[in-house]
């Protein structure tokens, strides 16, 4: 049975989500985007795609010519736009709302369990789940609603990692001196 579609969001997908695909070991091969596209769909959310060369801008955070020519497309882009923004990554979504808090922009995590868990029949899994909640979504505030999302999809533990603050990823910096990786480990 068709649904019309309530509302619409805008997908902005991080760089690394589009450089990366899933891991051929998981059991669903997906790609984020993927699982995002069916739960809107179930949801009875329509998706308006940011177009594939528009970035958070994180990765040109020491280059002022590019970022500010960068935050200028954003804000073109955006100002066209009247539906809430959601971004796939911790790290894109704590940059584009400290650069451009005027708009309705959301983690991912915060907008699955705020506009789309409500909407949607969750069968649990029967597993334990390991959480590690990243420093962007914990300067954010995030850990409850990442914890919470987490509960709406198991009737196991949830593991939390409480020892690790730092993956060593420096934001974009872990793709250009792999020793802060390394020292993080």
């Amino acid at each position: 049975k068709s649904h019309k579609r309530v509302c619409n969001v805008v997908y902005f997908t991080s760089c690394l989500n589009k450089s990366f695909k899933p891991n051929e070991k998981m059991h669903d091969k997906r790609s984020l985007q993927e699982v995002f596209e069916s739960l809107c769909k179930k949801a009875n959310i329509g998706i308006i795609y940011a177009p594939n060369d528009l970035c958070c801008g994180k990765a040109y955070e020491n280059f002022q010519d590019i970022q500010d020519k960068n935050i200028q497309k954003i804000n073109d882009f955006l100002s066209n736009i009247d539906s809430p923004i959601v971004l796939d990554h911790s790290a894109c979504s704590a940059k584009l709302i400290s650069d451009h808090s005027k708009y309705e922009i959301y983690d991912l995590s915060e907008y699955l369990l705020k506009f789309i868990a409500p909407k949607l029949r969750i069968d649990k899994i029967n597993e334990n789940v390991g959480l590690y909640i990243m420093c962007a979504a914990r300067k954010l505030g995030l850990n409850e609603n990442i914890i919470k999302l987490t509960k709406l999809c198991t009737n196991g533990k949830v593991l939390i990692d409480n020892d690790t603050y730092c993956c060593g990823f420096a934001g974009y910096k872990g793709f250009f001196k792999p020793q802060l990786n390394i020292s993080a480990t």
